[in-house]
């Protein structure tokens, strides 16, 4: 992709395997329903214990 192109971190969440998979510095799999959560859930857990 583009942001890739340019020096950008790529995080996809997708349940199944894709193309941007190699582009991609993550790929959390899941539904963005399931994984959002958790993700915001854990960042606001690290910030309360700083």
């Amino acid at each position: 992709g583009i942001a890739a192109r340019v020096g950008a971190t790529v995080i996809q969440v997708n349940p199944e395997p894709t193309p941007l998979d190699r582009i991609a510095a993550i790929n959390l799999r899941g539904t963005a329903a399931h994984v959002l959560p958790a993700l915001v859930a854990g960042a606001w857990q690290e910030t309360a214990e700083i």
